[in-house]
């Protein structure tokens, strides 16, 4: 399956570059963000409230894959914690995700690279008495005062920043009911870069940059079941490591990004009969950060969200590889729930 991925008219870009940061602002009686004229519904709330908030605020935010921040003007300076973290070189939204809590502890796990140097995990919630416990792999908690760690709480949020974080499985445990958001994003050696070398090599050939389309290809599962996505196309991968191997016989290795290299570090054998295969024993060593950094899987938000990112670099096209299993299901899936974003040029 492939699909084109439009260029975004410019007010898009203009609330890109407001989101770009991984935020929105309420700020008490004001909302930031707001791209398209409209009535204002959002209403001052005090220090004991997380809103109420402008309903197309809120609908922008998730469109965008952007967190919605419930601030008292007071905290719009301690937020910038995270506008800080965002506009460093080489960061990228490696998780995002959003639900509801009716008042029992939801655990949700996030996977963390060996190459990540530095990461930012933001909670906000819509309502008051909410609360995140953040733990690492090795099960400590992450608190202000922890080395590394950076620890901003919001009257309706928190913002945690932690330098050369384990790499494996996080855990962030939220607590409450209501409405939450929470993402988390890397600085590491691996990140998008633009294809405006492609143009430039373009206009030397004597070619029209405009009517060359780059493509981006990769299996996708959606469903909010993140265990089940990432086994579905974890094979893919693997795949690719057969490329990552015959490039390492071919340069040495100081010539070559461990960030590139390093996943294929504890691969055993490749075995061809079970090549592209779900469930295949050749998938094994590959990790849940590896996994999401090849693939899109996840709810339907964080499919758009990857996928504007490649656009933002420069990607026009996308190709799904539809070898997942239910292939039709995933076709009906981007046919209703992704692909109108892309019609609509949000």
């Amino acid at each position: 399956m492939n699909f084109t991925i439009p260029k975004r008219p410019a007010v898009f870009t203009l609330k890109r570059a407001l989101v770009s940061t991984g935020l929105f602002f309420a700020a008490a009686s004001a909302v930031f963000g707001q791209v398209q004229p409209s009535p204002n519904q959002s209403r001052a709330f005090g220090p004991d409230a997380c809103g109420p908030a402008d309903p197309a605020y809120i609908h922008t935010a998730n469109e965008t894959g952007g967190i919605p921040m419930f601030l008292q003007r007071s905290e719009a300076a301690k937020a910038f914690h995270l506008v800080r973290e965002s506009t460093r070189n080489n960061v990228s939204t490696v998780f995002w995700a959003t639900g509801t809590l009716d008042g029992k502890p939801e655990t949700i796990t996030i996977p963390v690279d060996s190459v990540t140097k530095r990461i930012t995990f933001t909670f906000s919630v819509d309502t008051k008495g909410n609360h995140l416990n953040l733990t690492q792999p090795s099960g400590g908690t992450i608190t202000e005062g922890v080395a590394g760690a950076e620890d901003t709480e919001l009257n309706c949020g928190r913002i945690l920043t932690v330098s050369s974080p384990e790499a494996g499985l996080w855990h962030a445990e939220v607590t409450g009911t209501g409405r939450y958001w929470i993402e988390a994003e890397a600085q590491s050696d691996i990140f998008f870069v633009s294809v405006e070398f492609v143009k430039k090599g373009a206009e030397a050939a004597g070619r029209d940059p405009k009517k060359i389309e780059i493509m981006a290809a990769a299996p996708v599962w959606v469903s909010d079941d993140l265990k089940l996505a990432r086994d579905r196309v974890r094979w893919f991968p693997a795949l690719v490591s057969n490329h990552v191997v015959d490039l390492i016989s071919r340069y040495k290795p100081e010539e070559l990004p461990p960030a590139l290299t390093s996943y294929v570090s504890k691969r055993g054998g490749y075995d061809y009969q079970q090549h592209c295969e779900v469930d295949s024993s050749n998938s094994k060593f590959v990790t849940d950060d590896v996994v999401d950094r090849f693939c899109l899987v996840g709810p339907v938000e964080a499919h758009l969200k990857k996928l504007r990112t490649l656009a933002d670099v420069g990607v026009t096209q996308f190709n799904v590889y539809l070898m997942c299993g239910d292939e039709e299901d995933t076709l009906e899936k981007y046919e209703k729930e992704v692909l109108p974003a892309f019609r609509a040029g949000r």
